[in-house]
C-alpha cells in the first residue's frame, strides 16, 4: 500500500443525531443524514483525490470532488444544496485544501503508526457440514482470517481445476484490529477420490496459501476423511452455515431465489 501503481484509501464519517433517539431509544432502521470523507491516494500522495460525500436517508444525493474542485449533485436531491455551497467562496477554498489539510496529513500520521504499507498474513481452513444427511451434496466452507489489507483473492478448486458453479462469497468482515475475515462456500457432490483446494492469494504472501479437503468413500456414505479434522474450523460448529452463504433456493419453476451478491462499494453508495 502507497507503493508505486497502488491506490490507498482512507475513509472518515459522521452519523448527525437523529430525533428521537436520545436517553438510549432505540435508534430508527434508517439515518437521515451522513457524511463521509474519503481520500484516494496513489504513489504515495504523489496523486491525491478528497472526497467530501453527503448522504441522506442511506443515498448520496452530493459530494466535493477536489478533482474538479467544486461540489456536484448525485441526485436531484442535491442540485439545490451543490449551488449554494458553489457560490460560498470561503466554504469552497476550505474543501480546496482538504488534500492537504485532511488527506496528506493523515497519510503522514497513519504512516508514522505502521498503517501505511501494513500487511497481515491471513489464516486459513475449511470447514465441511451437509444440511441435509439424506442429501448427497456436502458443503464446505474456506475460511479466510486475519488479513490486512482488505483485497484478497480466494477460489476453489477440484481436483486441481477452478470450480465456478456453486460457490459463494460471503462479506469481508472487520475483525475491529485492522484485519478482516472472509468465507468462501462451495456446494458439491463429491465423488471417490475428489480432492478439494481453497487457495488464497494475498499481498502479504509471496505465494499462495492452500489447504485441501478429500471426502470419504462414495457420495452419500456417512463420515469425512479423517484429515478433515485438522482443517475444522472451531468456530463454525459441524451442520452449521452462516446465513449469508446458505445455498440459494429454487421456486417450482426450477429458477433460483436468493442469489447471494456482494457489490463494491464506491462512494456513491452507503457506506457500512
Amino acid at each position: 500500500m502507497g507503493s508505486v501503481g497502488v491506490p490507498l484509501l482512507l475513509l472518515a464519517g459522521a452519523l448527525a443525531r437523529i430525533p428521537g433517539s436520545e436517553g438510549g431509544k432505540e435508534t430508527p432502521a434508517h439515518f437521515l443524514y451522513q457524511e463521509k470523507s474519503e481520500c484516494r491516494f496513489l504513489n504515495g500522495t504523489q496523486r491525491v483525490r478528497y472526497l467530501q460525500c453527503y448522504f441522506y436517508d442511506r443515498q448520496e444525493f452530493a459530494r466535493f470532488d477536489s478533482a474538479r474542485g467544486a461540489y456536484e449533485a448525485v441526485t436531484a436531491l442535491g442540485k439545490g444544496d451543490a449551488e449554494a455551497w458553489n457560490r460560498d467562496k470561503r466554504l469552497l477554498q476550505y474543501r480546496k485544501t482538504g488534500v492537504d489539510r485532511f488527506c496528506r496529513r493523515n497519510y503522514e500520521v497513519f504512516q508514522s503508526n505502521s498503517v501505511v504499507g501494513r500487511r497481515a498474513k491471513p489464516t486459513v481452513s475449511i470447514s465441511p457440514t451437509k444440511l441435509d444427511p439424506a442429501s448427497p451434496n456436502t458443503i464446505l466452507l474456506c475460511i479466510v482470517r486475519g488479513f490486512y489489507p482488505v483485497e484478497i483473492e480466494v477460489r476453489w478448486l477440484k481436483n486441481g481445476r477452478p470450480e465456478e458453479e456453486g460457490v459463494a462469497f460471503g462479506e469481508e468482515l472487520q475483525n475491529g484490529d485492522w484485519t478482516y475475515q472472509l468465507q468462501v462456500m462451495l456446494e458439491t457432490q463429491p465423488q471417490r477420490g475428489d480432492v478439494y483446494t481453497c487457495q488464497v492469494e494475498h499481498a502479504s504472501l509471496e505465494a499462495p496459501i492452500t489447504v485441501q479437503w478429500a471426502g470419504k468413500g462414495n457420495p452419500g456414505e456417512e463420515g469425512l476423511d479423517s484429515s478433515v479434522s485438522r482443517f475444522r474450523d472451531p468456530q463454525v460448529p459441524p451442520g452449521c452455515v452462516p446465513p449469508s452463504l446458505q445455498p440459494p433456493r429454487r421456486d417450482q419453476g426450477g429458477g433460483e431465489q436468493n442469489e447471494i451478491q456482494t457489490p463494491l462499494q464506491g462512494c456513491s453508495e452507503t457506506p457500512p
